[in-house]
């Protein structure tokens, strides 16, 4: 929460709080229970109007996609009340189908916003009662408030800010969650979760923008293909590119942090011979002789590795591709084997 506001912390930075927001009437009325819609159409219009965009700014100031009628109550609370009305505004966004459950939307795979209306109203079998169909042209009643729903409008624009990655590294195929995840927060300065991300995603695997992949090794992370056209399944190729790729990078880092190590020890080397400690210092040229023995076998391995991913970038045939895919594969398990993947003791 940000702010104060009496004695209660405000959903939002006072510069995008509703002006209203300090008026002790105006938000008491607010806060209340809608009335009848048909005794005045206008002022029920106008509270809706004034929480649909309420919830919409703290989803976007947040950035998240899914929330609960609870976390609204928590996060409007004013001087210490919760809202008396969010459940009718969570029916009517349910009947406008601006939110969805997230329950249904893990359910349904959908290629377009006009997909996922239409799977709704015409591609739902006959044994779908008509009372379920009732409740997404009438309206639902909500009787869980701990129901999580997924707006779908601050979902799109989560998913657009994903999209953006494949625009901004267009040299890279495949990106791990977790490298998504850190995309998203740099792109938006928001403190986005995991969740949240993956939520995105799985639209944009319905809408056909990414595809998934996960090896059979249950420690693995589950690589995204990202395409703002359409985005094919992940070939045993580009997993086995973004594998070297990453290796060549864990190298890189290796080096550089063993290179830093190594002058640390000459510089101590260097303190010991002033003190006419010459025992200590040959200890520390020792150890500055194993990091360097060190350092040349990862050096190789590097040299090794963007060879093989120079000669998988340029081979002109599938079997030459995969030719020197395989020899990559058994590099880097000689790697393993060796120890060359994991840091210097």
């Amino acid at each position: 929460m940000i702010g104060k506001d009496g004695d209660s912390s405000l959903p939002l930075p006072a510069e995008k709080l509703p002006e209203c927001w300090n008026q002790e009437e105006r938000m008491s009325a607010m806060f209340s229970p809608f009335r009848s819609k048909s005794a005045n159409p206008q002022d029920w219009i106008s509270k809706y109007k004034f929480w649909n965009n309420l919830i919409y700014e703290w989803l976007k100031h947040t950035m998240q996609c899914s929330f609960t009628i609870v976390d609204l109550n928590e996060a409007f609370k004013r001087k210490g009340c919760a809202p008396l009305c969010l459940i009718t505004v969570i029916e009517e966004l349910l009947r406008n189908n601006e939110i969805i459950q997230e329950t249904d939307f893990f359910k349904e795979p959908c290629e377009t916003w006009t997909a996922w209306s239409i799977n709704i109203f015409v591609k739902k079998p006959i044994s779908w009662s008509f009372s379920k169909v009732k409740s997404y042209i009438v309206g639902q009643k909500i009787n869980n408030i701990e129901v999580r729903y997924v707006h779908l409008r601050i979902m799109h624009e989560l998913c657009d800010v994903i999209l953006s990655i494949a625009e901004v590294k267009k040299d890279i195929v495949l990106f791990s969650i977790s490298e998504i995840v850190e995309y998203c927060k740099s792109k938006t300065k928001k403190p986005i979760t995991e969740d949240t991300v993956r939520i995105a995603l799985e639209w944009l695997r319905q809408s056909r923008k990414v595809a998934f992949r996960k090896n059979s090794n249950p420690n693995s992370e589950l690589l995204v293909k990202i395409s703002v056209q359409t985005a094919n399944e992940i070939t045993e190729i580009e997993e086995g590119m973004y594998k070297l790729t990453k290796q060549e990078n864990e190298l890189i880092k290796e080096i550089e942090l063993m290179e830093q190590e190594k002058l640390n020890i000459i510089n101590e080397a260097k303190l010991y011979l002033g003190r006419e400690l010459r025992q200590m210092a040959k200890t520390r040229l020792r150890r500055k002789m194993e990091l360097e023995k060190s350092i040349d076998k990862r050096a190789q391995a590097l040299t090794n590795l963007r060879v093989l991913i120079t000669n998988i970038k340029d081979a002109q045939s599938n079997s030459a591709i995969l030719s020197a895919y395989k020899t990559g594969s058994d590099v880097l398990k000689k790697m393993g084997q060796n120890g060359l993947n994991r840091i210097w003791c």
